[in-house]
């Protein structure tokens, strides 16, 4: 110690310190046996206080309140002390035994934990009252539902999932039919993160889920929560599912913020009508699709049970049925399927599928249909209602033309709008989409280029169960279509009733006499019909529409048909009937004849066509030129008498015939209406002409189908103008503008068909066996067309969809460049060896899904214009044989249904042969296909050698070849399948063995070994990149802790001393005590924390008595005692002592005091959590929590997180501890910590006493401003700043808004009252009412009253008067803004209470009001009008709400909608209105019967 004094210390002083502390320590082992018993009684009276608590936190959980977190930390706390006081009470025997100080240590221990335990109980006990225990729920984010378990909704899910982490997707709409699973959808979306659209319930459910929940609240009225709702709401990024919409929900009424990119927030729901979607603004609209067949039995199995269905081995194949007949349909499946989990006879199973079939099965009636029914009873009228009844005439799953349809409907009366059928289309074409819309029918493609739809099966045994069980007196019907009835139903059966249906059956003969006084519609069409007895339709009076269509053995027809003077829709389509008796002359009502496909008719008689002067439709198509009889006949000499009959037709609407020769042609051209009247128009046989000229059908106005057949001496088709019959008004630029569908088919000289340059709206071309045909569009001859149209030429096949090119072996060229295919999703190219170009490169088909079909020769030669080109066209190339194009790839003898049956069993049988290959089990197929689709009986010829010398036989192999491909792609499909397996199970090694691979099974071996080569490669790339990084922050490190040792100058240290150790960073400096200390001491004030520990610097063995003095050294020097003084060694020891006790004591007890901040952290913890919940759930409620506890809550989080750092850092300071915790190797740096400790210890101690409240909040002082809801103003900017230059103008007191119902006052008004939130103002209150026609002044009061505070239920029972005093009062000392909307009348401002606007006020009332005379009696200074939007402006307005998806799904769409949003005349809530109900609309003739209900 250098010149410290000499060692003098008293022995009295140190005995009596060591008794003193000896003391202390004896006590705890003296009073063992009285603290163990006080132990145990207080152990004893905690349980007895947990388990109270436990009973009052399971009650108020029972009462779904949420227990205070306090007090969940105290019972957790008090489970850990009685856990360790019963093992401390456990110990007691053994522990008593040691009280005779045979083990006096143990002893000790023992009876100082037994009195901390004590202590700790007793605290603990004073801390668990609870004023409550628990507190009301806080609204919760996501209120978990349960759901049902999903079944193949994961990809919907998913779609859906994706929109909602999409920014640009703020409303989503899930549509489907009724029992599809959207509120399973919605509520599998609810977990992972029934709404009527009655405003006043929804808003009472989305307060309840934010926190209004109190009876006072669902009092106030609609306008008062929809300021609430959007005061919550508007400062969160929310989401809201509203579940089975059935009509448009106004979010701004409700007080939902519009979702947008903004706010960040969604909207959810689900709806089983189109419509809803567009009258939401629905941004992404999601169909919930009905199950696939594996997944509905899936679904049906696992509800009827393994059990049942393996009780009887038949019942396994009857459940398929059943489930069959569900048509995927969830809502059935789960229905029947938990019907039938006990049925376990055969029995109860057919009685069930015959149940079924009548739709009378009682689950199905009870469950099932009442539900869907929904649907049927929201249907907006009668019409519609009857119009979806009709549909289940058609048997199950039925593709029902939409034309035809519509036609039986208005011949029926059902379409009572228009008396003409084109007009009565539009409304028909609106009911269908309007049914889509409602998941009522669905659409279902094309058939012979006319769109169908069909009813799903359980919507068809819906509408049969409303008929039976609802309609049963005004629409009686009779169902038996696709029933497998051989004869003719009962007579008695059916004779009362309206409607009858045996379609689809086998029925031979109707030979009886029915009686059928009601009847209006009978449809017996696709059966075996050969003969219909003359008194068939003798008891038929009112019959109105007869289908007799595809009865191939029909020939003709009875002579009682003449008693069907009703009749107005006759359809012969498809049959054998070779004359038309006169006697049809009786038919005077008849409004639609149609023959087509009539192949084998051969006589009209004249004189008959024109006696049906009702006639609207005539359909003859596919007319063979043969010889007819001359005597009396029209069809004999090419159809000129067909159409002089024609002519005299006044009613025609709708004419497709076949025109035989240039004579007829002029005929037909030369009488005016016939432009208006032709639709289809078919060219064939024109066996002399070489030229045609085209434009010679321009004025035809409503042409969709053209088709040219045989001209074998045609050369040219060319575009020259013909004056006098072109009208100088024809736009030339768009001459078929209505043309859609052009077939062209044994040309056998034409070249090219450049004049389709004209056709710019042309969706389907079809090109067949024109040998000589070069190319399809001629640059050489579009110089014609910049001669027609006066431009140099147009950009054609824009709209085109499908293009079929077959059969031409000389067709070099399509176009000579590449072309846009916007809409292209179909081209197919066959038996053209010369073509090996085709216009497209990689933009030609953007966006769109084009397939590419031809042979693996054609598709080996085609030379794309570059590789981005073939890569995106040549994955979705499908390949098919080139000798599928062969006629003589089909037998020329005679071939039956019959033996085409035979055949394909034959093949079945014998696959592996040559003779009956698997290529010919797909020729029987489809050649039975094509008996079908003709009407044929089983024991009629398809097909006979002498057909191939006739032109029929080109067109059957037509129909031949399309269905081949298709089936033959589904064959090459299954070979890919193949080859992958082939993949899986082989070796790799193996691969390049497999026996004369195809090009796909190639390509498939490559992909795989690329595949595999890729993943071993990118495996091995990771290996090596983990260990290259390991080794090179391993070789980082070393180098590193070498240089920071080097750095390090001690005395005597030699580099070389460095080498001796493996690890640099641990190894201990072998030095002397002295020399480190040297190094140390000038700098230790200065580097404290910084220095090296002296003591893991010291040597191994240096012993204790070193390491103390080095402590008390450094002690001594950071206290200031440097100095060289003269003491003596007992006050130095002594006073040394003293001092060192206070500071070292912070380090002896950091293993208390740790663990005691880690407790009174975690009660901190709780008790904040506590607070805060309060305070969100007062938010909730619109209260204002006070500052002090704001203030509180603030200072608790910084608490925390200091605390959290000191307790991350204790184990460091912890491993730093010696001498049983009561000196440390880095003393100063754990005395500064335990000193830390202390404090926090006992700030968090003072804030927790801070932290109790009587109230967290308080009611929100009245608002300058409520924000309102509002709608994006469009056009309103310069209004809206007219008005605020007004606001501003200090002479201007009352301003005045005026101008037309809808044209946009109220969302102005809404606009400026928003306005006065964001803009700097000194107005001190805005106050919004609502006054509109029926409101009064007391309610005018009652609604300004709410602004400024008076909202109790003592105020509005107030009189008029004393109201008025009390409003003057408070508003006679502002500056205000009065904002009336609505007024229709002059409102007396002092009966009100308001006081005058005026200069010395600087006060303002601002009112909205259809009638500028209210603004003469208002008194305004101003008065501005609100005007219709400009036509730019409106077309802006209403585009929005359509949405370009509905404007861009058809090119004649976005033209039409312009003529709605004219109409409209610039009036915003009309273009709103009727744009949301259009956004769903994408068929023309909605949009033209919006058109002629809007005229």
């Amino acid at each position: 110690m250098g010149n410290c004094c000499s060692l003098q210390i008293g022995l009295e002083n140190f005995i009596l310190r060591g008794l003193d502390s000896i003391a202390g320590h004896a006590n705890y082992v003296c009073k063992l046996q009285q603290t163990l018993p006080t132990l145990s009684a207080a152990l004893q009276e905690l349980r007895a206080q947990r388990n109270d608590l436990l009973r009052q936190v399971d009650l108020a959980e029972q009462r779904l309140l949420k227990p205070f977190e306090q007090v969940q930390l105290w019972l957790s706390t008090a489970e850990t002390m009685i856990t360790e006081a019963e093992k401390l009470i456990a110990d007691d025997p053994q522990q008593m035994n040691n009280c005779a100080s045979m083990n006096y240590f143990s002893s000790y221990k023992f009876g100082k934990k037994v009195a901390e335990m004590l202590q700790e109980i007793s605290d603990h006990k004073s801390k668990g009252v609870f004023e409550k225990v628990a507190e009301n729920q806080p609204a919760a984010a996501v209120v978990v539902r349960p759901v049902e378990q999903p079944v193949a909704l994961e990809s919907t899910i998913q779609k859906v999932w994706s929109c909602i982490v999409d920014k640009d997707a703020g409303i989503i709409g899930l549509y489907g039919l009724g029992g599809v699973g959207k509120t399973t959808l919605l509520t599998k979306l609810n977990k992972k993160f029934s709404t009527t659209p009655n405003v006043g319930k929804i808003q009472d459910r989305i307060g309840g889920n934010l926190g209004f929940s109190d009876d006072s609240w669902k009092n106030k009225s609609v306008d008062q929560k929809t300021t609430d709702i959007y005061g919550v709401l508007g400062n969160k990024k929310f989401v809201v599912l509203l579940d089975d919409l059935w009509e448009r929900v106004d979010l701004n009424q409700v007080g939902i913020p519009k979702p947008s990119q903004e706010n960040g927030s969604k909207l959810i729901f689900t709806t089983r009508s189109l419509e809803v979607f567009g009258e939401m603004e629905a941004q992404k609209k999601i169909k919930v699709e009905c199950l696939e067949t594996e997944k509905a039995w899936e679904l049906f199995r696992d509800k009827v049970g393994d059990e049942t269905l393996n009780s009887h081995p038949d019942i396994l194949n009857l459940a398929k049925q059943v489930a069959e007949r569900c048509g995927g349909l969830p809502l059935a499946l789960i229905t029947i399927g938990r019907a039938m989990a006990c049925k376990k006879t055969i029995g109860e199973w057919k009685y069930a599928i015959e149940m079924l079939k009548r739709c009378a099965l009682p689950k199905l009636e009870n469950e099932v249909f009442p539900l869907l029914k929904f649907s049927y009873d929201n249907l907006p009228n009668a019409t519609m209602k009857s119009c979806l009844l009709y549909c289940c005439l058609h048997p199950e799953g039925y593709c029902i033309p939409e034309r035809r349809l519509v036609e039986n409907w208005f011949c029926e009366g059902l379409l009572n709008e228009f008396d003409r059928i084109s007009e009565a289309q539009m409304q028909g074409d609106n009911i269908i989409c309007s049914l889509i819309s409602a998941c009522l029918l669905e659409n279902d493609g094309e058939i012979d280029g006319e769109d169908c739809v069909k009813m799903h099966d359980v919507i068809r045994d819906m509408t049969l169960w409303i008929i039976r069980e609802f309609e049963a007196t005004e629409n009686n019907f009779f169902v038996k279509a696709g029933a497998q009835l051989f004869e003719e139903p009962d007579v008695k059966a059916w004779e009362n009733v309206r409607r009858t249906s045996v379609v689809e059956n086998k029925i031979e003969i109707l030979n009886k006499t029915p009686k059928c006084p009601s009847l209006r519609t009978l449809f017996l069409s696709q059966n075996k019909l050969k003969v219909i007895g003359d008194g068939f339709y003798q008891f038929m009076p009112h019959l109105t529409v007869l289908d007799l269509s595809r009865n191939g053995g029909l020939r003709a027809l009875p002579e009682g048909i003449s008693d069907l003077i009703s009749l107005q829709c006759l359809d012969l389509s498809y049959t054998s009937i070779s004359e038309l008796p006169i006697e049809l002359k009786s038919l005077t009502k008849l409004k639609m004849l149609d023959l087509s496909y009539t192949e084998n008719l051969r006589k009209i008689p004249q004189h008959l066509i024109s006696s049906f002067l009702k006639l609207q439709i005539f359909r003859m198509w596919w007319r063979l030129n043969r010889d007819y009889p001359n005597e009396n006949n029209v069809l004999n000499g090419g159809n000129e008498k067909l159409i002089e009959e024609l002519k005299g037709l006044k009613c025609l609407n709708i004419l497709r015939i076949p025109i035989h020769n240039m004579f007829c042609l002029e005929r037909l051209l030369s009488f005016n209406l016939f432009r208006c009247w032709t639709q289809a128009l078919q060219l064939r046989g024109f066996r002399e002409l070489q030229v045609f000229n085209v434009l010679c059908l321009e004025n035809l106005e409503r042409l969709e189908t053209l088709e040219f057949s045989y001209f074998e001496s045609m050369e040219e088709i060319k575009m020259e103008k013909l004056y006098t019959w072109v009208s100088s008004s024809i736009n030339h630029t768009s001459c078929f503008h209505t043309l859609s569908r052009v077939s062209i088919m044994g040309c056998k000289n034409l070249r090219d068909v450049t004049w389709l340059i004209l056709a710019p709206n042309l969706r389907v071309l079809f090109i067949y066996f024109c040998p000589k045909m070069e190319v399809i569009l001629s640059e050489e001859k579009l110089g014609e067309v910049a001669c027609v149209n006066g431009i140099p030429y147009l950009k054609p096949f824009l709209k085109l969809e499908t293009l079929y090119l077959s059969c031409l072996p000389k067709l070099k060229s399509i176009y000579w460049d590449a072309l846009p295919f916007p809409c292209l999703k179909l081209i197919h190219i066959g038996g053209c060896r010369e073509l090996k170009k085709l216009p497209l490169d990689s933009n030609s088909a953007k966006g769109n899904l084009l397939s590419t079909e031809g042979s693996k020769d054609w598709r080996a030669r085609v030379e794309w214009k570059d590789e981005a080109t073939r890569d995106a066209f040549l994955p979705s190339f499908k390949l098919f044989s080139e000798s599928d194009l062969k006629p003589s790839t089909f037998s020329t003898f005679k071939l039956t249904v019959d033996q085409l049956n035979a055949l394909k069993a034959k093949a079945a049988a014998n696959s592996s042969g040559t003779k009956y290959s698997s290529y010919n089990i797909l020729t029987a197929h489809i050649w039975r296909c094509v008996s079908k689709a003709r009407g044929l009986s089983d024991d009629q010829p398809i097909l006979s050698t002498g057909d191939l010398n006739t032109e029929s036989f080109l067109d059957t192999i037509k129909r031949i070849h399309e269905g081949l491909n298709q089936i033959n792609d589904e064959y090459l499909s299954n070979q890919n399948i193949l080859s992958k397996n082939v993949i899986a199970s082989e070796q790799i090694g193996n691969l390049q063995r497999r026996s004369s691979p195809n090009r796909a099974c190639i390509f498939d071996d490559f992909t795989a070994l690329v595949r595999l080569q890729l993943r071993y490669d990118n495996h091995r790339d990771k290996i090596v990149a983990e260990e290259e990084a390991k080794l090179e922050s391993i070789t980082a490190y070393l180098s590193y802790s070498r240089a920071e040792s080097e750095n390090q100058k001690f005395p005597d240290l030699q580099a070389q001393d460095l080498d001796n150790h493996s690890k640099p960073d641990r190894f201990k400096l072998q030095l002397s005590f002295t020399r480190i200390l040297l190094l140390h001491l000038l700098q230790l004030n200065e580097r404290v924390e910084t220095s090296a520990n002296l003591v893991d610097l010291l040597p191994p063995t240096a012993c204790l008595r070193s390491k103390l003095a080095i402590l008390l050294w450094v002690y001594t020097l950071i206290m200031g005692n440097c100095c060289s003084v003269q003491i003596g060694l007992e006050n130095f020891i002594l006073r040394g002592l003293d001092s060192i006790a206070g500071h070292a004591n912070y380090v002896c007890k950091l293993q208390q005091t740790l663990p005691t901040l880690s407790a009174a952290l975690q009660e901190l913890r709780a008790q904040r959590n506590d607070l805060k919940s309060q305070v969100d759930l007062a938010e909730q409620r619109l209260l204002r929590p006070f500052e002090q506890v704001q203030l509180w809550l603030s200072k608790a989080e910084t608490m925390i997180r200091e605390a959290e750092k000191l307790i991350a850092d204790g184990p460091q300071q912890m491993n730093n501890l010696c001498l049983g915790g009561c000196g440390s190797m880095n003393y100063l740096s754990s005395y500064k910590f335990g000193k830390k400790v202390a404090e926090m210890l006992q700030e968090i101690k003072d804030h927790k006493r801070d932290g109790v409240f009587e109230k967290v909040a308080e009611n929100q002082p009245a608002a300058s401003v409520v924000v309102r809801a509002e709608e994006q103003p469009i056009a309103l900017e310069s209004t809206i700043q007219k008005a605020w230059s007004c606001i501003v103008d200090t002479d201007v007191g009352i301003i005045g808004l005026y101008g037309l119902g809808g044209v946009g006052k109220t969302t102005l008004l809404t606009k400026l009252n928003n306005k006065f939130s964001t803009t700097p103002n000194d107005f001190e209150a805005v106050i919004w009412a609502l006054v509109s026609k029926d409101s009064d002044v007391g309610k005018i009061q009652d609604l300004i009253g709410e602004n400024i505070g008076f909202s109790d239920g003592s105020w509005k029972n107030k009189r008029v008067d004393q109201k008025a005093v009390d409003i003057y009062r408070i508003l006679s000392n502002k500056r205000f803004v009065v904002l009336l909307d609505d007024l229709w009348e002059r409102v007396d401002l002092n009966q009100v209470g308001i006081p005058k606007p005026s200069q010395e006020n600087g006060s303002k009332l601002i009112f909205t009001t259809r009638s500028l005379e209210v603004c003469g009696e208002m008194e305004a200074q101003k008065k501005i009008k609100v005007e219709c939007l400009v036509t730019e402006k409106a077309w802006e307005l209403f585009r929005d709400k359509v949405g370009d998806e509905t404007l861009n799904s058809h090119p004649y769409i976005l033209n039409l909608a312009k003529q709605v949003a004219e109409r409209r005349g610039g009036l915003p809530l009309a273009l709103i209105t009727i744009g949301r109900a259009m956004a769903c609309k994408r068929t023309l003739g909605e949009w033209k019967y919006a058109i002629e209900m809007l005229k």
